[in-house]
């Protein structure tokens, strides 16, 4: 059960961080156009610097997150390719 409680952790933290990108995306996506000279732009009174910072860092947590998601189902993974190679 301990090893059921920690993928969830993890499964709902990778799902919180991929909402985080997916919202980050597109506020620099629909409120900073390019070439529209974003860098003295703010939305909800929060520059685009900002913005663009925490797209990254939800970026780089949701790629962690999913290492270690596939980390500790490596030996699903592991069996499930063994099954498919056989058939």
């Amino acid at each position: 059960m301990k090893n059921a409680r920690m993928n969830a952790w993890v499964d709902l933290a990778a799902f919180i961080a991929a909402v985080a990108t997916c919202v980050t995306g597109y506020v620099l996506w629909a409120f900073f156009p390019l070439g529209s000279g974003r860098g003295a732009m703010n939305f909800l009174d929060v520059s685009y610097q900002v913005w663009y910072d925490l797209h990254f860092y939800t970026s780089t947590l949701f790629v962690v997150l999913v290492a270690i998601h596939l980390i500790l189902h490596y030996r699903w993974i592991r069996n499930m390719r063994m099954m498919l190679v056989k058939k």
